[in-house]
């Protein structure tokens, strides 16, 4: 799975949120941070947002995985790190 097709994919959802949310949906970039970033984008909103990514690339991401945090649960991470943990969740997954 490649990083920065699934970058491009995250960032199209998220503009989509947004924009579906009435918030600002322009300016979103790998290094954005959602969960400090993003207006409205909470623990009710990051699900769907995997949900859409899910069926967009294809792939199957845990319920109980939060992409948009840091394994430790210590770090909120960009767009980009989010990519990275969805590939990395995916060749997993492929086994």
């Amino acid at each position: 799975m490649d990083e920065t097709n699934v970058t491009e994919k995250l960032i199209e959802v998220l503009q989509e949120i947004q924009r579906n949310s009435g918030y600002e949906c322009n300016g979103i970039v790998a290094e954005t941070c959602p969960l400090m970033d993003l207006e409205g984008f909470d623990s009710q909103l990051w699900p769907v947002a995997i949900g859409m990514l899910e069926k967009n690339l294809g792939v199957k991401i845990p319920k109980s995985k939060n992409i948009y945090v840091s394994e430790d649960g210590t770090q909120r991470l960009t767009i980009k790190e989010s990519a990275a943990v969805v590939c990395k969740v995916a060749t997993a997954d492929k086994g």
